[in-house]
């Protein structure tokens, strides 16, 4: 999800970055290929996700705590493309969040041997990766499951580890939209951050 573009929205939504859209691994026989050379070719999981390529502005609402008043950006830009032969979705994001500074980048794509849909993300409120897994490659949407570890709000380190779910909502093609659920120990879940998509004109 990243920096604007001077090209069209509908030239960055249909033509393809020079890695190329992922060509579907059913489009043609394949019998004479082995398990090795067959599973990393993309597949029409894969085609699922097609939607998400282009130029974005992002609307962006944090929640740190549950208890606390929203956080909202609304100059986030965000480019999605396909990377490797149409195999990842590269997302590269830049903007502001609170006055300063934000930067996010993420890689989705489907393990075709595992059935399941990958995500790893980074940003610059943070030092390590935050991956998760689907756990239903069959939902109407795209959710995935994982856990990262927070340092806390005070000035003492506390190091707790969060349950983390995401929601992908590719129903809507103009507007797309992801949930981050997070879960903390002895606390129930709630909506962390929000991350709505509209292409840029």
């Amino acid at each position: 999800m990243t920096l604007s573009s001077h090209h069209s929205l509908s030239d960055d939504r249909q033509h393809t970055p020079s890695q190329g859209h992922p060509q579907s691994a059913g489009s043609s026989d394949m019998s004479h290929l082995t398990a090795n050379e067959r599973l990393p070719l993309p597949s029409s999981t894969h085609h699922r996700l097609e939607s998400l390529v282009g130029v974005w502005r992002v609307q962006l609402t944090l929640r740190p705590t549950a208890e606390a008043s929203p956080i909202v950006s609304t100059d986030l830009i965000c480019r999605i493309q396909w990377i490797i032969g149409g195999r990842y979705l590269e997302e590269k994001m830049e903007g502001t969040l609170g006055g300063k500074p934000y930067t996010r980048q993420g890689y989705l794509t489907y393990h075709t041997l595992l059935q399941r849909y990958e995500y790893l993300t980074m940003d610059n409120l943070d030092t390590g990766f935050m991956t998760s897994y689907s756990m239903d490659d069959k939902d109407a949407h795209v959710s995935l499951y994982g856990s990262f570890v927070q340092a806390g709000y005070g000035q003492e380190i506390v190091g707790r580890v969060m349950k983390l779910r995401y929601i992908w909502f590719l129903e809507d093609t103009e507007h797309p939209k992801m949930q981050m659920y997070v879960t903390a120990p002895a606390n129930k879940e709630f909506l962390l951050a929000e991350f709505v998509y509209t292409p840029q004109s």
